[in-house]
Order: C-alpha cells, then structure tokens, then sequence
C-alpha cells in the first residue's frame, strides 16, 4: 500500500504524539516514588530521635580519688551543744510496686525491676535489692544491693536518678555499703560514712559534691574526708553547707558486768 505525503505527516505527527505522552506520563511517576522515599526517612530519623536512652552506671567515691583532696578537721564539743541541733527528714518512704519476688522502680526512662531481698533457701548464697527511700527535692532513689556468699555479707548503695535513669554507685568502704548519705540544707553537699566492722572506734566520713544536672557525669564528685581512729559515727547532723556535727562513741569493755557500752563524745567540723 502506498502512503501519500498528507498521510506520512500525519503518521510522523502521532507516533510524536505518542513517544511524548509515554515520556510524560514516565516523568510524572518518578517523583512520585522519591516523594515516598524521602518522607519515609524522614519519618523513621523522626522517630528514631524520641527514643529514650537508658541512663549510665557511675562509680564514685573511690578512696583513690579522695586521697589528693582535703581533709576534714575535727573540733571537740559539749553535748549541749549537739543536742540544740534538729536532725532534718531528708527522705520519704515509699511503696513500690511489686509482684511476686520482684519490685519495680520507675523513672521518667524506663521501669526498673529489681529482686527483693532475702534468704530465698540456697544453701550457700542468695542476693537482692531493697528500696530505702527517695530524696524528694534531690529525685533520687536510694537503694542498696545485697548479697550473701560463703556465709559473708557483701553490698553497695546507689541512687538512681528517677530524671536522668542515672545510677550513681557509691563505693564501699568496707564489704557492706555504706550508711545512707545525708544532704546538706540546700542540697550542696552530701555527707556518708562507714564504720569499720573488725575495729572498735574505727570510720570513714566522705563529703560528695552535689553539681548541676545538666553534666550527669559529673553530678557528684569526691570533695573531702576523714578517716578516725578515735570514734566510730553513732549520728551526723548539718548545721549549714559547710558545717556538720557528729555524735561519735567508743566502746568500753566494764568487766564488773561484763558487758560493753558506748562512750559517746560529739565533735564539729566547718569546711570550704
């Protein structure tokens, strides 16, 4: 069959016709499958970013690193003069929940569970937790881990920090942990201490430094201490930031009664 020339321009005309259609119609998807590549990303990097993290496990007060610092000096007083001073209520007490042979803490992170403490029947050893309280200005649990192994008792105290899931692991002293740390008035400082088990007028006083949150890591820091070989810690009392009282006794054997008792005497230390 032959093809005039009206109709050979006519054919060329739609085959144009046709090939630009395809070429649209093919440039018209294609963004369209970017689009939901891109706004798939940006969802998952959008998510992603709101996950919360699990807070750090950090160690203080090693004796390593109280050793350059200063130490604290003692001054002698009256009994009088302790007993004008009222001990604060630093921490409340709570009741958390619990289930079965667990307990469980939550922070603003994540819920914590933890085994309760007590002699679950094993022959030679078993370990747990128990909750003391929580310092209610300061947001945090104080809890202490326990264990028993060869018929010794070992534990540690921490506090958990119920804004940051930060856990601040303060170092024994001895094989147990060491006594609830008490803080000053306006939360500046924190003062603990251990007396030592074997010795009879024997401790250890530490003074941490409470920082600013914003730097975790460094939230609480080694600042001064004391070790005595005079008195061991019955009770500490803040007077101010920078001043606290201890009620320290010896124990003295009387051998008429053959009994032991406590020979108190009180002491007070200012500090920078």
């Amino acid at each position: 069959m032959e093809i005039n020339n009206n109709q050979h321009h006519t054919l060329v005309f739609l085959l144009t016709l046709l090939l630009v259609s395809c070429s649209q119609s093919h440039e018209t998807k294609k963004p369209k499958e970017i689009d939901r590549a891109t706004k798939k990303e940006i969802t998952t990097t959008s998510t992603d970013s709101i996950q919360p993290k699990k807070g750090k496990q950090i160690l203080v007060g090693y004796y390593d690193n109280y050793e350059n610092l200063p130490q604290l000096v003692f001054d002698s007083v009256s009994e009088r003069e302790f007993n004008k001073l009222k001990a604060s209520k630093f921490l409340r007490s709570i009741k958390p929940k619990q289930k079965g042979n667990d307990f469980y803490v939550e922070t603003a992170v994540r819920t914590h569970t933890f085994k309760k403490y007590k002699n679950y029947g094993e022959p030679k050893n078993w370990y747990g937790y128990q909750l003391k309280g929580i310092y209610p200005a300061l947001k945090l649990f104080v809890l202490t881990k326990n264990s028993t192994a060869d018929h010794l008792g070992f534990g540690e105290l921490f506090l958990l920090d119920s804004v940051t899931d930060h856990q601040y692991v303060i170092s024994s002293i001895g094989d147990g942990s060491v006594e609830t740390p008490i803080p000053s008035p306006n939360n500046q400082y924190f003062v603990y201490y251990d007396n030592t088990m074997y010795e009879l007028q024997n401790s250890d006083i530490r003074i941490l430094k409470i920082n600013d949150k914003e730097n975790p890591e460094k939230y609480l820091t080694e600042y001064a201490y004391f070790n005595s070989t005079e008195f061991a810690v019955e009770q500490i009392i803040w007077k101010s930031d920078q001043c606290f009282y201890v009620k320290g006794y010896k124990q003295i054997y009387d051998e008429s009664s053959g009994q032991w008792f406590k020979e108190f005497k009180y002491y007070r230390t200012n500090f920078k």
